[in-house]
């Protein structure tokens, strides 16, 4: 190998990993957003013994739960491991997107490609700095698109199918919004199939038994803690079919509106790199209507999703779109190093214009990255004091509860739930099962009488002021709380950018309080 470009080769990693970092950095010990506590809390009763999704309300897969076990395993107090784990996982969907790029134009494709996949994989408008399910869900989906493009050649054989299996049900039980998009690709690669062979039923069934053995494996492994302790019903329940309620929900709401926010938000954000992508539709780009149909694929996924971070399902494609379009455009410069000059000039302005309009935040403090990316009416970076006052004031076997979606308290003050709904949303979005949740509740908190109830009164997370909430569920909670209850603490907003802590609150206080910390009266 030529010793320069082994250099110029080496030095573009070195600023790659650099750049990645860079954008990392001021996030990896912000505090967790509630869905983070949320996974916390439930590795947290795993390692506990406990069972998650009967001793709290999870609505994502089992894969979660074991990746920040191991994030807990690294170090059980700090905030970073689950999102250096979420960090490693980007990288090699990164890779694998430049590894796709290399296959289909070039090593120019290859290193234009990895860079402009660092902000579209992690950009905070779309909360991609956080360790959530989609972060890790993208690596086993790309690997699966790296495997077809680099066996063009050749026909997959059997243990590839037994990977592919492997992989799409690790992508699955990670977040099930994969599963259309990883369908396509492995249909399509079936039918590519037949240009080495005929597609018969001996070689259906030979591709079929193959991978179905892979995703059984992955599958069985995941599910047998629960199969063990008797919780597939609860599992299927909070997982799989509240999700496909929960989703049905939003499918009702104004035609559109969720979408055309995060598409117009992420099209004015990423502009240059999305109009690369759309030169290389005009440009005919090879494999575009593939690209394209699993962009169109994605985003029919995510459409009436009300989750802005379910947008990351189609950012690989359109960046490997995107730097296709770039080197098709400088392919008809007249010489190899106008081209790649020209092409390092436009990646690093798109990537300059990206991110200057926040390049401040991406290193600035925890409370100000927090507040920035969630903003004032999300407490997490309050759950620290909170989680600290409840720590002082309970034992380590009692019980508490939060009447609010911010399981990171659990987790931050090593106390479980007395209430299996650690989150709100099943007992406020209108599901059919909406009322039963409701009073299951209710009966749970008279029973097990929690030693001590937060309030959270914030739009974003409780469901007293929820106007979604049921007036006569909500009577009956107050009517709980003012009987069995005395207000201890709580946190006050000053204004929208300023709050503090603040033990046996004033009346006034009280009023601006979002959160309010009860007792259980001796």
């Amino acid at each position: 190998m030529n010793k320069k470009l082994f250099i110029l080769r080496g030095l573009l990693a070195v600023l790659l990993l650099t750049f990645f970092v860079y954008f990392h950095w001021g996030s990896y010990n912000a505090p967790w957003e509630r869905d983070e506590g949320e996974y916390s809390y439930a590795a947290w009763l795993m390692r506990s013994g406990d069972v998650p999704y009967r001793e709290s309300f999870l609505q994502k897969p089992p894969m979660i739960i074991y990746t920040y076990m191991l994030g807990q395993l690294i170090d059980e107090e700090a905030l970073w491991p689950p999102k250096l784990i979420a960090s490693i996982f980007t990288i090699g969907s990164i890779l694998s997107i430049g590894a796709i790029g290399l296959k289909l134009s070039g090593e120019l494709a290859f290193w234009a490609a990895m860079y402009m996949a660092v902000p579209m994989l992690s950009l905070p408008h779309i909360t991609g700095l956080a360790a959530n399910t989609e972060k890790f869900m993208l690596l086993p989906m790309m690997v699966i698109f790296a495997l077809h493009y680099y066996k063009l050649n050749k026909p997959f054989e059997l243990y590839q199918w037994v990977f592919c299996g492997a992989l799409f049900s690790l992508s699955f039980l990670y977040k099930p919004i994969s599963l259309l998009v990883m369908i396509f690709v492995l249909a399509y690669r079936l039918l590519y199939e037949r240009k080495f062979s005929s597609i018969n039923i001996n070689k259906i069934w030979q591709v079929g038994w193959s991978f179905a053995k892979g995703a059984f494996i992955v599958t069985f492994l995941s599910l047998f803690y629960f199969i063990a302790h008797g919780a597939l019903g609860e599992l299927w329940e909070s997982a799989f079919e509240y999700n496909r309620l929960y989703a049905g929900n939003f499918i009702n709401i104004k035609f559109g509106q969720y979408f055309q926010r995060y598409v117009g938000l992420i099209g004015v954000v990423t502009w240059p790199i999305v109009s690369l992508a759309g030169l290389a539709l005009i440009l005919r780009v090879k494999n575009f209507i593939f690209f394209t149909v699993c962009i169109i694929i994605s985003l029919v996924t995510v459409f009436s999703s009300p989750i802005n971070h379910y947008y990351l399902l189609a950012m690989p494609f359109v960046v490997i779109l995107a730097a296709l379009g770039l080197v098709k455009i400088v392919n008809y410069l007249p010489n190899k190093i106008l081209s790649r000059t020209v092409a390092a000039v436009v990646v690093v302005a798109s990537l300059v214009i990206i991110i200057q309009p926040f390049y401040k935040q991406l290193v600035a403090g925890q409370q100000e990255q927090s507040v920035w990316i969630y903003g004032w009416s999300n407490p997490f970076y309050e759950s620290l004091a909170l989680a600290d006052f409840i720590q002082k004031n309970t034992n380590p076997q009692d019980k508490i509860f939060i009447a609010g979606s911010e399981a990171q308290i659990y987790y931050y003050a090593k106390r479980r739930s007395a209430s299996r709904f650690v989150i709100t949303y099943p007992l406020k979005i209108s599901t059919p099962k909406k009322f039963d949740y409701q009073q299951e509740l209710l009966d749970t908190l008279q029973k097990e009488k929690p030693k001590m109830i937060l309030l959270s009164r914030s739009s974003t997370s409780g469901f007293p002021n929820d106007p979604a909430s049921s007036r006569p569920f909500v009577e009956k909670f107050d009517a709980f709380l003012n009987a069995n209850y005395r207000l201890v603490a709580g946190q006050v907003q000053v204004n929208p950018a300023s709050s503090y802590f603040r033990e046996n609150p004033t009346p006034q206080e009280i009023r601006n309080s979002p959160i309010l910390l009860f007792k259980l009266n001796s």
